[in-house]
């Protein structure tokens, strides 16, 4: 399935979701706003097409499963 390229910062949101931490954490470990979090999870959903947080999750695991998160979490 092809999609538009994740920025680093969506990247590092997506694998913080894998990790099932909500976005008040999220936030917290990134130093930014909830807001802020909730715009990246918002773009995630449109660039993947998915529009629920339990879809998205199952995005994150498979992506982290590829390998594409895998060097965010070296970076926490």
């Amino acid at each position: 399935m092809h999609h538009p390229p994740l920025t680093p910062t969506e990247q590092q949101v997506l694998a913080l979701l894998s990790d099932a931490l909500g976005v008040g954490v999220i936030a917290t470990r990134m130093g930014t706003s909830e807001s802020t979090v909730r715009t990246h999870i918002r773009h995630i959903q449109d660039k993947f097409g998915t529009f629920s947080m339990a879809e998205i999750t199952r995005v994150a695991v498979l992506h982290e499963l590829e390998g594409c998160c895998a060097d965010e979490r070296a970076h926490q």
